[in-house]
């Protein structure tokens, strides 16, 4: 994605994402391991709520599509 900056803080993975309606900033924490299986999905094609069940649908939504809870809740 292109309004994303990921960064590697000891066990976990950091995502600083921008939502593409509002402009606002949120930060996305998963651990490596689900953060790999993130990327699975991605190259994979696989459903991310298959890969990534233990991520509460809300930050799934902001890791696809960018677009956060409060502007997901207006569309």
């Amino acid at each position: 994605m292109e309004n994303e900056h990921v960064s590697l803080e000891g066990e976990q993975v950091r995502m600083l994402m921008s939502c593409p309606m509002c402009g606002t900033d949120h930060l996305v924490i998963l651990t490596l391991d689900q953060y790999q299986r993130f990327l699975d999905s991605r190259i994979k094609g696989m459903y991310i709520q298959t890969a990534l069940p233990d991520v509460d649908p809300a930050t799934r939504e902001l890791l696809i599509t960018g677009i956060c809870p409060a502007c997901f809740s207006i569309l």
